[in-house]
């Protein structure tokens, strides 16, 4: 099936078929603290444009997440538009982010809006408004620059969030939103983020309210969603949209118990950067359980990416299932095939083969996370099968030492590949949620659990990783 000028690759594989004719050019913008513009091409008539908004700033929790808006805008070829990309406050920042981030002197700022405007300088000639979050605290949560109605920040006195047409309330001090601007914390409070309407700021260590939204006219088809945690803002302008082909993915014959990786590469073929939509990549059919998605690269705007996928079959035959792409391209999501077949798993007397035919591929990961220690000469003994859940936690370490992972069910009895394992335990404050085992590189943290209870997206108050002879580790964890 043909939608996008990207061609899905399969490592290992023969490359794919070619694209069709080139369909339209991007052009990528990324904070600079300033306006920028763009000039309309020859011939052109109607952009596509994305704009994500920054993150608020954070001390120890994170600030509020950035709006991400989708809309088309008209254009006359030669028109210029301005961009003006929202600034993200650093760690521990009290400074609000560029384009309207609320500042505290003695808190977290707040994150600045993204806009495309038609007249430079000028709020009222914004077309297309991506708000920026609240600033978190040393103890709360800012708000996310959620759409129509912005949320608040977390606390005994938060910012508000803003709405389409007011700024936020500020909570216990902290000062309203106005039109463009977040308001400014009171005392260890987080600020409010920019937006069309700034959120309030917050006071007395509450997180401040995140920044309103909007697609306005001759801006049409708009869409709302939210940025990522710790992000910057951007913003793509592209003149057309392109086009995605894939060809379905076989992993052949695996054991039973055994495992198979293929790589699935991104690459465009286009003029300027592509990115996933906000709906992460998912299995489905049949046979999904057999199936597993790694930890992709495919973060922001990027010219390739990969989405590893892995194959264990839990029985023996054929087992099927379909991997849903959802990109940037408004054709809809790309469907792409995957199948395989699970023979007899080894027997003791060919355990020795085995062991030198079923071993993991190693996958590497671009985004740094928690490196393992030396590892010890005891390895601890796989999660057991215990007729419990079992989940499957890929991390990655992100500002402040927070784990960030992704939770994904797996079959009874699932093991750990890899010799560097320690003992793992995942708590939400006196509740044990799962133990199991942890296999840590200097690229992921995989984390197989027999859990009592759901693996559900939140903030959990540890997990703790302990192995003979080595330090104990502990880190909270937010599960996306």
């Amino acid at each position: 099936m043909s939608r996008k000028p990207i061609v899905l690759v399969v490592l290992g594989a023969s490359l794919l078929a070619a694209p069709c004719a080139l369909a339209g050019q991007s052009t990528y913008f990324s904070p600079t603290g300033t306006e920028q513009t763009y000039t309309v091409p020859a011939g052109v008539t109607q952009v596509h444009i994305k704009a994500e908004g920054p993150s608020g700033g954070r001390a120890a929790w994170i600030g509020g997440r950035g709006a991400a808006v989708e809309a088309d805008l008209p254009v006359t070829p030669g028109e210029i538009l301005y961009v003006n990309v929202g600034g993200h406050p650093g760690n521990g920042d009290p400074t609000g982010g560029f384009n309207g981030g609320g500042s505290s002197p003695s808190g977290i700022g707040g994150g600045g809006a993204t806009d495309i405007r038609l007249v430079p300088g000028s709020l009222a000639s914004r077309v297309v408004v991506a708000g920026g979050g609240g600033g978190g605290t040393g103890s709360q949560f800012g708000g996310d620059a959620t759409a129509p109605v912005a949320a608040g920040g977390m606390g005994a006195t938060p910012g508000h969030g803003a709405i389409a047409t007011a700024g936020g309330l500020g909570g216990g001090g902290g000062a309203d939103g106005v039109l463009g601007l977040g308001g400014a914390a009171a005392t260890n409070g987080g600020a409010g983020g920019g937006g069309v309407f700034g959120g309030g700021g917050g006071a007395g260590g509450a997180g401040g309210g995140g920044g309103s939204s909007a697609v306005l006219a001759p801006a049409a088809n708009g869409t709302f969603d939210l940025a990522w945690y710790d992000q910057d803002g951007s913003a793509t302008i592209t003149t057309g949209p392109p086009t995605v082909h894939a060809d379905d993915v076989d992993f052949g014959t695996q054991r039973v118990g055994g495992l198979a990786v293929r790589q699935v590469v991104l690459t465009d073929s286009g003029y300027g950067p592509f990115a996933l939509d906000f709906t992460p990549p998912a299995i489905t059919g049949p046979g999904s359980a057999d199936f597993l998605l790694g930890t992709t690269n495919c973060i922001g705007a990027v010219w390739a990416c990969r989405i590893p996928v892995l194959f264990f079959p839990g029985a023996t035959g054929q087992t099927t299932a379909t991997l849903t792409i959802t990109t940037d391209d408004p054709a809809g999501p790309l469907a792409v095939a995957l199948s395989g077949t699970g023979t007899p798993a080894a027997s003791a007397s060919d355990e020795g083969d085995a062991k030198t035919t079923t071993a993991a591929p190693a996958i590497t990961y671009v985004t740094q996370t928690l490196a393992a220690p030396t590892p010890a000469t005891t390895t601890p003994p796989p999660a057991a099968a215990t007729g419990k859940r079992m989940a499957l936690l890929t991390c990655h370490t992100g500002p402040a030492k927070v784990l960030r992972c992704r939770s994904v069910s797996v079959p009874a009895g699932a093991t750990l590949p890899g010799k560097s394992l320690y003992n793992a335990s995942l708590t939400n404050k006196n509740a044990q949620y799962g133990t199991g085992t942890a296999r840590v590189t200097k690229s992921d943290t995989q984390i197989l659990l027999t859990t009592t209870r759901k693996v559900a997206a939140g903030r959990y108050t540890k997990l703790t990783l302990t192995r003979p002879g080595a330090r104990t580790v502990t880190r909270p964890v937010v599960v996306g």
